[in-house]
């Protein structure tokens, strides 16, 4: 009986130049993109990140990483490309939208960025974009929105919310004519603020409103955030 010896893998492999094993696929090259972007080294991850869309065009995180990697050598345009094709490819990509919506905010567009981080928030309910759609809110004065938005904030994070939420919060509220519901921000946030950096940040907001309402708490109130100061603030 005569039997028949078929190749084994390694030898199939040589006999394909290598490719058996060798071969690189978009997931490898969108890896290495990564891998380079947080080594450091952004216009590398480009070119990993093109290889990844050449192998395969319909790679939607190759797009959204690709783009903010050119909005970080401020190549807008080829980043604002990238991000509108990741979303026409999976309309509901919400890291595409949030990318997007930072880069419409710094070009000026700031109806666009709400719109493209209230895209966020519709697909990610409990989302921290509420806090860039605030800050956006406030740039344009839409201040009980922005008021709004860190409420939600607040509510998100019910177990322990941050100090700094109540500071932020309450700093709009008194911009928006309701310095009462301030002063109360402010109390809120001393009552769980646990470091000095903290206490003190909101000690100060609330004593400029106090100063501005013509109060005579400030006084006090400025010395009191003077002993609250870190070391390194003197």
């Amino acid at each position: 009986m005569t039997f028949i010896r078929f190749p084994g893998l390694a030898q199939l492999a040589i006999m394909a130049g290598g490719s058996l094993f060798a071969q690189t696929t978009a997931v490898d090259f969108n890896s290495a993109g990564i891998t380079k972007a947080n080594g450091g080294d952004p216009r590398g991850s480009i070119t990993d990140y093109t290889k990844a869309i050449t192998l395969d065009p319909s790679f939607v995180s190759a797009y959204t990483n690709r783009g903010s990697a050119y909005a970080a050598f401020g190549e807008d345009t080829k980043a604002m490309a990238d991000f509108d094709h990741a979303i026409s490819l999976k309309p509901d990509d919400w890291n595409a939208f949030s990318y997007r919506g930072k880069l419409k905010q710094k070009l000026g567009d700031l109806d666009g960025a709400i719109a493209d981080f209230s895209r966020v928030i519709e697909i990610v309910p409990w989302s921290d974009e509420y806090w860039n759609r605030a800050l956006v809110r406030m740039i344009k004065g839409q201040l009980r929105a922005a008021c709004a938005d860190y409420t939600q904030l607040i509510r998100q994070e019910d177990s322990e919310p941050s100090p700094g939420l109540f500071q932020l919060r309450g700093m709009v509220r008194h911009m928006s004519g309701n310095s009462p519901g301030a002063l109360a921000d402010f109390e809120a946030g001393l009552a769980i603020a646990k470091d000095n950096d903290d206490r003190a940040a909101i000690q100060i907001a609330r004593y400029l409103v106090l100063r501005q309402l013509n109060r005579p708490e400030a006084g006090p109130e400025l010395t009191k955030s003077a002993d609250s100061w870190p070391e390194d603030w003197n």
